[in-house]
């Protein structure tokens, strides 16, 4: 993964707003952004395991993908993804993403 200023400016972006809605401090949404941009990168071509709270407040574990995906990024607070076992597009706000293992 080459660092960019296109990048840079990305991962900025998603740390303020994780900032704006958890209020947890510039360091710690800079550590998540990193982590999410990281994930999202390694999707590409391979599946992760994806662990995010859901809307519900449960924990939502899932294999998931970015390969094969084609859908726009139309909005930086919701990453999208393709879960592996239902082979369907799932989504979450970025501010309730927790980990990925590799996998």
């Amino acid at each position: 993964m080459k660092v960019t200023n296109t990048l840079r400016s990305q991962i900025m972006r998603i740390a303020h707003a994780i900032n704006n809605k958890l209020v947890c401090g510039l360091a710690e949404a800079l550590k998540r952004a990193w982590a999410l941009t990281k994930m999202a990168f390694r999707m590409r071509t391979k599946k992760v395991r994806l662990v995010f709270k859901k809307a519900d407040g449960t924990i939502g574990v899932n294999w998931a993908t970015l390969k094969g995906f084609e859908g726009k990024i139309t909005d930086l607070n919701v990453f999208r993804f393709i879960d592996v076992h239902t082979n369907s597009v799932k989504c979450f706000k970025i501010e309730n993403f927790m980990y990925y293992a590799n996998h």
